[in-house]
Parts: structure tokens; C-alpha cells; sequence
């Protein structure tokens, strides 16, 4: 039932995770349960720092992607030309 169901790691760098998701309407679903899971884990570990996530979708990774979201608020890719 998770939305990273399928869902592959295709790298880690230092504290990011580049999964690999199906490019759709659940994409949005499994960033932010991404996010929420990374938070969950590393909280134990930083009682006096707040993690916090800055989840993201992108056709291809680029230190320059940001979030970018539409008219409802939900995550859509991120484009290297707009």
C-alpha cells in the first residue's frame, strides 16, 4: 500500500535519496512519504536539531532542482529549462 511500492534507490549522496519512481500522479505521494520516512528515522539520532526534508521531483538530477508544486499544491517535476 506504500507509494514507493516499486520504487528504486538509484544513489545516495551524503543526505539525499535519488528514488527512482513511475512518472505519475502518485510520484507527489511517494516524495513526501520519502521525506516522512527519513524524518522518522534520523529524529532518535538529532534530539536537539529538527531534521527536515525538502522533498522534490525531477526527470534528472541537478543540484539546481527545488520543488516545484501546482495549482493544488502537489509536487510536479522540476524543469532544468523554466
Amino acid at each position: 500500500a506504500s507509494p514507493l511500492y516499486g520504487g528504486r534507490i538509484v544513489n545516495m549522496i551524503h543526505d539525499e535519496y535519488l528514488v527512482e519512481v513511475d512518472d505519475d500522479a502518485r510520484a507527489h505521494d511517494a516524495a513526501t512519504e520519502l521525506g516522512r520516512l527519513m524524518v522518522e528515522g534520523a529524529s532518535p539520532f538529532l534530539p536537539d536539531v529538527p531534521p527536515k526534508v525538502e522533498p522534490y521531483l525531477a526527470r534528472k538530477w541537478s543540484k539546481k532542482a527545488k520543488p516545484v508544486k501546482d495549482a493544488q499544491g502537489r509536487l510536479i517535476p522540476w524543469d532544468l529549462k523554466k
